[in-house]
């Protein structure tokens, strides 16, 4: 019998979350500060201006009405070096609303975006009145909330276990949120200023009910994450008239 690699996937992130689960019965106070503790990594995904990975440090936190994803990016590169000498990392957070009333829609979560002033991984609600200007938007990459996070290879080979199981748990959390919204929108309305992907084999998920549709704002991401084989994932394939498709609409292209 052939077991596909999603199913795989879902059997070991199920595992990875019931087990944090039992743990975090048995263990208590234990467990929310382990998961809730600091996770540093150099990005499979994110680059700076010399194509070199960027230095990322994530922490989780949760509450009963919102569950906080804060990030330290740090960019090696001249302009963004103190006077000191060090890099000045870039304090970013999305905080996801739980228990969202859409009456027309089916989310329950709904994600907001913020760049803050540098400093520590450290959350509180008064943040949100700090936040500053954001460098870009943070939706050329997050249409729907947090991503799976993806540390470079060679840096997940030196996690612990314990860093794998927390990885691994946090990645099961992200994925579990399903249609995440923009506070501002119901989340299944498309913005009009950015065309929609239309791609059937894109859609099986990313179709305003699963997750976000996907939009030319986000065509950076969707290149790496083709170009990489890391989308679609490995149950879907796209046959020849799909990846015209979206070679055209990565080039803009919408006729």
């Amino acid at each position: 019998m052939y077991i596909g690699p999603v199913l795989i996937f879902s059997v070991v992130m199920t595992a990875t979350f019931f087990f944090a689960q039992e743990w975090k019965k048995n263990v208590g106070e234990g467990f929310t500060q382990w998961i809730e503790s600091p996770l540093g990594f150099k990005s499979l995904e994110s680059k700076d201006f010399n194509e070199d990975p960027v230095q990322n440090e994530i922490r989780y936190f949760s509450y009963s009405d919102k569950d906080v994803w804060m990030m330290n990016q740090t960019h090696l590169y001249e302009k963004n070096k103190s006077s000191s000498g060090h890099y000045n990392p870039d304090r970013v957070a999305i905080v996801v609303r739980k228990n969202v009333d859409f009456s027309t829609s089916s989310a329950g979560f709904a994600a907001e975006y913020y760049q803050l002033p540098s400093g520590p991984l450290n959350w509180s609600d008064d943040l949100v009145a700090k936040k500053i200007k954001p460098r870009v938007s943070c939706t050329i990459c997050h249409a729907n909330g947090p991503r799976l996070i993806r540390p470079k290879v060679i840096e997940r080979d030196k996690f612990s276990i314990l860093d794998e199981i927390k990885l691994r748990y946090w990645n099961w959390l992200i994925v579990s949120y399903g249609l995440v919204a923009k506070p501002t929108e119901k989340a299944n309305e498309v913005s009009q200023k950015f065309e929609v992907l239309k791609v059937k084999t894109c859609l099986q998920c990313h179709n305003g009910k699963s997750r976000s549709y996907l939009t030319q704002e986000q065509s950076l991401t969707i290149h790496f994450l083709i170009k990489n084989n890391l989308m679609p994932p490995l149950e879907f394939k796209m046959n020849s008239n799909e990846k015209r498709q979206l070679n055209r609409f990565l080039r803009g292209d919408f006729n």
